[in-house]
Order: structure tokens, then sequence, then C-alpha cells
């Protein structure tokens, strides 16, 4: 075999490779379902150095605005996992990580957007709840994944909350379904997103749930985040990681202004 047949055949085979790679695993579309692929894909994990993660939160607003794919690129190099809300189906995005999952929630002819998880490291478990807006009747999309960060399993959930209601009931529903998770997982979890909580109900629903899953809101000495009535949308819930660094940025690319996480998991043993 000549070298440069050796060659092609070489380059076709990284070409798979990395097509693979960014393939999530099957779609858990229910909290049984996705309890089953968690319980299924634990096993034991063992890193005797703590380590160090950057996450990003930012509502992209569709990108409609052409320059916010450019700042996502711009952020991704200093971001091992990236939780979009609003996002569109754009290979650029996509191929942007070796890992993603998007869970798909508002279509329309032209697009389809949701939350799109973008990771460093692998996806063992892929989950995607659905729930309808009661007056718009728009779905809104939850993204919960299982991350292999290194021998440590990290549970990540990247949340667009029910905006348009009265009441709490539907918004709490959707909460409830994530919450099932929280409690029956026992490792570190993440949890950011757009949460649009805009009233002292809906703060209140959240911070009870949060509490109930043992669950720490991150706080921006400089906040910068979008608040409506006087209250930020866009929050971050970690459990069992140190927080080292957050801290939040003005954008004129969307609506929402991103938030940046930096995080410490703890060596297991």
């Amino acid at each position: 075999m000549t070298l440069s047949r050796h060659l092609l055949l070489a380059m076709l085979l990284l070409a798979s490779l990395s097509v693979f790679a960014n393939i999530a695993p099957p779609l858990q579309l229910t909290p049984e379902g996705c309890l089953s692929a968690i319980k299924a894909a634990k096993k034991i994990h063992k890193r005797l150095e703590p380590k160090t993660i950057n996450v990003l939160s930012w509502n992209v607003h569709k990108l409609e605005d052409s320059a916010a794919i450019a700042e996502v690129l711009d952020y991704r190099t200093a971001s091992n996992i990236l939780f979009l809300q609003e996002a569109i189906e754009n290979q650029q995005l996509f191929q942007s990580k070796p890992f993603s999952s998007f869970s798909v929630g508002y279509k329309t002819k032209r697009f389809n957007s949701g939350v799109l998880t973008l990771s460093d490291y692998p996806i063992l478990v892929n989950c995607t709840y659905l729930h309808v807006e009661p007056w718009l009747r728009t779905p809104k999309a939850t993204n919960i994944i299982l991350l292999d960060i290194d021998g440590t399993l990290l549970l990540a959930a990247n949340i667009h909350a029910i905006n348009f209601t009265l009441r709490t009931k539907i918004f709490e529903t959707q909460l409830n379904a994530i919450q099932q998770i929280f409690l029956a997982y026992d490792g570190p979890v993440v949890f950011g997103g757009d949460f649009n909580t805009w009233s002292e109900q809906r703060l209140r629903v959240l911070t009870r749930i949060a509490n109930k899953a043992n669950l720490s809101e991150v706080e921006f000495r400089e906040d910068l985040r979008k608040q409506v009535f006087g209250s930020s949308l866009d929050r971050f819930f970690i459990r069992d990681i140190k927080i080292i660094e957050s801290k939040s940025k003005v954008s004129t690319t969307s609506d929402h202004n991103p938030i940046f996480v930096t995080l410490e998991l703890a060596p297991t043993e």
C-alpha cells in the first residue's frame, strides 16, 4: 500500500472518529428513563487530584444578532461546559466542542430552537424534558446530561423555564421533574440557565426546590445579569462542588448577559 493511501485511510479514520465523538447518547424523555440510564452508567470512579472546570450559561436569543455566534465561539476556549438557551441548530456551535446535546423546544419552518449543552467531556447519559407554555402553547426544554470528567461523574442540567404564566403551577411542575433526578443522584451537580424568575412567587418556588435537593445558588458580586421587575432571570446552582469564581458580563448581541462560573471538583476515593 502506498504512503498516500495510508495517509488517506488515516484521515478518513480521524474524520469518522470526530463525527461520532460529537454524538450524544440516545435521548431519555422521562424522569424514569433518565434515572434508569444514570443508574446503568454509574460505576466506580476514582481521581486523586482536584479538577477545575469553567462553565458558561447564556440565553443567546435565537442568535438573532449575527455577531452572537462569534461571541459564543470566543468564549468556548475558556469554558469547558456551555449552557446555551434559545440556541438554534447551527453546525458552528455543535462542532465547537467535542461533545454536545441539543434539546429542541420551539420549532418553526425556519429553525428549531432549544437548550444546547456543549462539553469538553464525554456525555454518558442524555435526557430531555419538554413543558408547554399554557398561553402560547410553545414548548420549553430542559437538558440533563451525565458527564465523565476525568473519572468523576457530574450531573449537569440546563433549563429554559416556563415564562408566561400568572401562577406558578406549571413552572413548579417543570422544576419538580428535574428535582426528581437531583434527589435520586448522590454526586456533584451543576444547574443553570434562564429560570425566568421575574416574580417573588417564582423565586420562592425555585428556592424551595433547590433547598430540598441541597443545591446552593452561586452569587455574583458585580451582578450584570438580566433583570425583570428587579429580579435576575439567569441563575446557577451547585452541589458538592467548590466555587472558585463567578462573574457576569454585558453583551450587546442578546437580550441576556452571559454568566461565568469557575468550579473545583473534589477528588473521589
